[in-house]
This record gives structure tokens, C-alpha cells and sequence, in this order.
């Protein structure tokens, strides 16, 4: 069955939508509003929809792939290589539909629940990031006033209640007050990253098909490569051994094996090159052979 290529380009409440008419072969780029969205493409024959991936692309491919379509999600890099005329949303869905049309490695569509995890995978990270840029702000506001701390955070806590103390009696109360907060707010941060921390460790407990999954497929690759490389390499690796009832060879053996391919005493090998020597030429770039 023949899928017919649709190229999306989405936005907050105006949608393009870009695709050819297969029998009249006429052009459509028309924009589509949010609400009427999804009813534009329920009573249309199953199509290969292919949309930027952005914010929003995963919500949109969910539903689409809901009502039977197909749905391809590609980077914004590989479909900006597309966009020959100005940057508009008509010429974004034309170039969207050209470069549905192109073999790519596609963005994966994840349910919801896999999107919950990357969420707090993000909220995590961009908690961290809040945390980093705090302190190198409180480490910079204190060298104005000549106060240096040592390197890390451990040192940071151990000294900059001494520091405080110390530029109380210099500086004014309102500025002394609003560097105690923000060092406070160091351990707000601390107990929000190990909250969503804590959230996604239990989540891993309660899934432990996931990484038992993980486990047999390592097994498995273990076994294949301990019948097609023998035990030398399966030795270097330590796949395969953890789940064989073979002892691991001896190192004296494989010692052994390696130094069978050698002969005692014989010097070493030497390849003499048999081409006369070649001089350099600076005016041409090229080389000549020296008599």
C-alpha cells in the first residue's frame, strides 16, 4: 500500500500541511487551525506524516499513529537542508515534505510514560545547572570584597559562613541578608535534585523488566561470542564467562598461543623499501626522484 507523504510544520495554533494530490497531482499548502487539526487527517486514507522533532512533535505523533497514520519525526538540522526559499510555514512544510521523502534515521515516537522520565531527567539537569551558576555567582560576589574560598562545594559550605561573619561588619545588612538566602537556596536545590533523584529510583524498582531485559540481552550476546571467538576473547571481555560453567582458560595458556607465532632469538622483521628517495620541490608542489 502506497502511503501519501504529508509534511506538517507545527506551531502553537496554526498548523502547515504540505502534500501532493496522488491522482491530480495538485499541490495543497494550506494552514490548518489546532482545534480542527486532528479532524483534518481522521477521514483521510493512512499517510506517511512526516513533522520536525520539537516541542510538541511527540503529543501530535501519539495521535496521529492512534488513527493509523504514519508518522516520521525527523531532526530540524536534516530538514533545514531542504528549505530552498525564504522561511516561512509554507516553504517549512515543503521542505518537511521533501525530506519525509528521504531515507533518514528518524526520531523515535516514545509513549507518555517514557516522556515522564525524560521530564524529570531534564528538571534534574536544568536544577543542577541553577545550582552551578548560584555558586559561581556567590563565589564572584564574594572576590569583589577580597574574600577567596577553595576549590569545590564541600570547601564553599566550610567557609562561607566565616565569610559572611567576617563582611558583616563592612558591608550592609541588606547585602549580607540577600548572600545568606542565596546560600540557602544552595540546599533548597540540594533537596529538590535528590527528590527527583529519589523519584526515579523508585520508578527503576517498581520496573525491573527493563533492566532484566538489559541483563538477558548482554547474556545473550556473551554466549554468541564465546561459541565464535573461543574462550581467549571471551577471557578479555568477561561477557560470556559469567553465565558459563567452563572455567576461564589459564593465562599461562593464552600466553602460551600468543608466543607460538614467534621464533626465539630471530631478530626482528624489517620491511627494505626498493623506491629510489624523492626530493621536494617548492616551486612546483610536486617531488622528483633523487639519482
Amino acid at each position: 500500500m502506497t502511503h501519501t507523504i504529508v509534511g506538517v510544520d507545527i506551531a502553537k495554533n496554526v498548523m502547515q500541511v504540505h502534500w501532493v494530490d496522488p491522482e491530480t497531482g495538485e499541490i495543497v499548502n494550506k494552514p490548518v487551525k489546532r482545534a480542527a487539526f486532528l479532524e483534518y487527517f481522521a477521514n483521510r486514507q493512512p499517510c506517511l506524516i512526516g513533522m520536525e522533532s520539537c516541542s510538541g512533535s511527540q503529543h501530535w505523533a501519539r495521535r496521529l499513529i492512534e488513527m493509523g497514520h504514519l508518522v516520521k519525526l525527523m531532526p530540524a538540522k536534516f530538514v533545514k537542508a531542504f528549505n530552498i526559499r525564504n522561511k516561512n510555514d509554507a516553504a517549512d512544510a515543503r521542505a518537511i515534505w521533501m525530506a519525509t521523502q528521504m531515507s533518514s534515521k528518524a526520531v523515535a515516537v516514545k509513549t507518555e510514560a517514557q516522556q515522564a522520565v525524560l521530564a524529570l531527567h531534564r528538571m534534574r539537569q536544568q536544577l543542577v545547572k541553577f545550582r552551578t551558576m548560584q555558586i559561581n555567582s556567590l563565589r564572584g560576589l564574594l572576590t569583589e570584597y577580597g574574600e577567596v574560598m577553595g576549590v569545590g562545594r564541600a570547601a564553599l559550605n566550610r567557609a562561607v559562613a566565616g565569610v559572611l561573619e567576617r563582611l558583616s561588619g563592612r558591608l550592609p545588612t541588606i547585602l549580607i541578608d540577600a548572600l545568606r538566602e542565596q546560600w540557602k537556596g544552595l540546599e533548597d536545590m540540594d533537596q529538590q535534585i535528590g527528590q527527583i533523584e529519589r523519584r526515579l529510583q523508585g520508578k527503576r524498582q517498581r520496573n525491573p523488566s527493563q533492566d532484566g531485559a538489559r541483563r538477558a540481552f548482554l547474556r545473550q550476546i556473551g554466549t554468541r561470542r564465546c561459541r565464535e571467538d573461543g574462550p581467549l576473547d571471551l577471557r578479555m571481555s568477561g561477557l560470556a564467562h559469567a553465565n558459563s560453567a567452563s572455567p576461564r582458560p589459564r593465562l599461562e595458556s593464552a600466553c602460551r598461543r600468543s608466543t607460538e607465532r614467534f621464533e626465539p632469538g630471530a631478530p626482528p622483521r624489517r620491511v627494505l623499501s626498493t623506491e629510489p628517495r624523492r626530493r621536494f620541490q617548492p616551486d612546483t608542489g610536486l617531488h622528483e626522484r633523487v639519482r
